[in-house]
């Protein structure tokens, strides 16, 4: 697993607006790794902070098309408005496509072509069922139209600050599904066979979702060095590390379908 890019935020940022809810800038950052790259920047609370990068390199180390994620430094005459300059802003490396949103509503309304072409290829997306699965582990049912990106081919996924619901919001428990999963719900939509088809093909994304190390994810998140209240990022791992024991259960209960009781047999104990 990747460890998280430090960068340093340069002067000259433009605020990006997308219905979003945070204020979030186009800007230049400076990077070891790279030298100057743009990035999309927005100042949040510590436990989004955390969230968006725990979850960003989870979903990179398992191969899903997620933007790298940066933690950059302002310097106090370079720092967004009401921006605490003791944190660091969460940057995503930019990827210039539009979100789902921007695609099938280019003019403000919904253009039925673009929409019909946009949820074939939603459909058929061949990274569908790790997205899925990705987003229930993560407790993560803010996956709207503004969260994933689309170029016209591929997908990608980006804003996590509210994954962790249930540890949060005490919308869900570690065991419970969350209740709207978008991707999710476009397999329990699939008719019986597509759906048993599914919970098959799982087997694989689950054995590496259990491979993942989530003290590893959280350490190189860096919360220690700038978080104010640490027990966050131990509920965190501790929330986790309890769904990733009910997580094949969880997904056969949001498709329908019998859980399989040799599954976890078939890889050990995660």
């Amino acid at each position: 697993m990747e460890p998280i890019t430090v960068a340093e935020l340069l002067p000259g940022y433009e605020p990006y607006h997308d219905k979003n809810v945070n204020p979030v800038y186009k800007a230049q950052v400076h990077t070891d790794g790279q030298g100057e790259i743009s990035a999309f920047v927005k100042s949040i609370p510590d436990h989004e902070l955390l969230m968006e990068c725990v979850c960003a390199l989870i979903g990179r180390a398992l191969g899903l098309p997620i933007p790298k994620p940066l933690l950059v430094i302002a310097a106090p005459d370079s720092c967004p408005a009401r921006h605490d300059i003791r944190k660091p802003l969460f940057g995503s490396e930019a990827i210039d496509h539009p979100s789902a949103r921007r695609f099938v509503c280019p003019s403000g309304d919904i253009d039925p072509h673009l929409y019909q072409f946009f949820c074939a290829h939603l459909e058929q997306w061949k990274q569908l069922k790790e997205a899925a699965l990705f987003d229930e582990q993560i407790a993560n049912s803010d996956r709207n139209g503004g969260n994933y990106l689309f170029d016209g081919q591929q997908f990608y996924l980006i804003d996590h600050g509210l994954a962790f619901a249930g540890l949060f919001h005490n919308v869900i428990s570690a065991s419970q599904p969350v209740p709207d999963n978008l991707f999710l719900s476009i397999l329990s939509s699939q008719d019986e066979v597509s759906r048993k088809r599914t919970q098959k093909q799982l087997r694989t994304p689950l054995a590496a979702l259990g491979r993942v190390d989530i003290q590893q994810a959280y350490d190189h998140s860096l919360f220690n060095h700038y978080a104010d209240d640490l027990s966050i990022g131990e509920n965190m791992i501790e929330f986790y590390r309890q769904r990733i024991d009910h997580i094949s259960d969880i997904m056969s209960q949001q498709l329908g379908i019998k859980p399989h009781d040799n599954l976890l047999d078939a890889y050990g104990t995660w």
